[in-house]
């Protein structure tokens, strides 16, 4: 039985693949990338949006149990403040939607690609639904898609066929080459305090 331990001399490691089979080349030699941008935009809830979080904020193993069923509340409760964190952290996503979509629409109004990342499933479907309807082309990078679907979605984005991806942070979140957008819009944890 082999048993693999580490490499041990790291810097003769390195020189042996550059010597083989490794180039290193300075980043910013070798790619030609428009610059990051990024922008905070503070969202206002509406009062239905506000009431909705305030339910979950206020009721929460209630809420669990009315829309996750006996044995989600009863998981809920062994860890109810991580659990409602996450459930927090989803709904704030959820009834974010419509400004994020609002936004975004403006950005594609003025021929910008943009990149949507977020992390829970809801966030990511209510986004999607909602550049749809509003007329966008739209696609997802999600998990449970194939590398060749991915790609796929890739492709037609850095070609200008896609205006948005909407990713989910796991599956989209590195490898891939979105250099097509210059603007990238971020579902964060919202704040709490």
């Amino acid at each position: 039985k082999r048993v693999v331990v580490g490499c041990q001399d790291v810097e003769g490691l390195r020189k042996r693949l550059v010597t083989t089979c490794m180039i290193n080349i300075p980043r910013d030699e070798v790619l030609d990338l428009p610059d990051r941008t990024f922008q905070n935009v503070n969202l206002v809830l509406d009062a239905d949006s506000q009431s909705k979080y305030n339910i979950v904020q206020k009721h929460f193993l209630t809420w669990v149990q009315a829309n996750y069923g006996d044995e989600a509340m009863i998981r809920a409760s062994k860890a109810e403040a991580m659990v409602k964190l996450m459930r927090l952290w989803e709904v704030d996503g959820v009834v974010k939607a419509k400004a994020t979509v609002d936004y975004v629409k403006d950005l594609v109004d003025q021929d910008e690609q943009v990149v949507v990342m977020a992390h829970h499933s809801a966030v990511i479907e209510a986004i999607v639904v909602k550049l749809a309807a509003a007329g966008v082309n739209v696609a997802t990078i999600k998990g449970g898609m194939t590398a060749e679907d991915k790609n796929e979605v890739v492709m037609l984005f850095q070609a200008g066929l896609i205006d948005v991806i909407v990713g989910q942070i796991t599956a989209a979140g590195v490898g891939l080459t979105l250099t097509a957008a210059r603007q990238s819009w971020l579902d964060a944890r919202p704040d709490y305090g």
